[in-house]
């Protein structure tokens, strides 16, 4: 998991969950939600406000881990190649 602790008018102090990766052949084994967990932890012992993340609009199976997770899809993001 890559994170970073950064500061914006709309959403304060948080972290910010730049990756959250695990092995194929370790999926569905809980560590992703210990990450999740961890990164929580991280928030609370620097005292942000939330935790956000980003994931690809077509990462059905992330999605999914995400909201059994408790996490609430709340943006869309948009891109442009230069």
């Amino acid at each position: 998991m890559g994170y970073r602790i950064s500061y914006d008018f709309v959403h304060g102090k948080h972290i910010y969950v730049d990756d959250l990766v695990t092995s194929e052949n370790h999926r569905s084994q809980s560590y992703g939600a210990m990450l999740l967990k961890h990164a929580e932890d991280l928030a609370k012992e620097h005292n942000c406000t939330n935790l956000r993340l980003c994931t690809g609009i077509d990462n059905d199976r992330g999605k999914r881990f995400y909201e059994r997770n408790l996490w609430s899809l709340r943006a869309v993001v948009y891109k442009k190649k230069i």
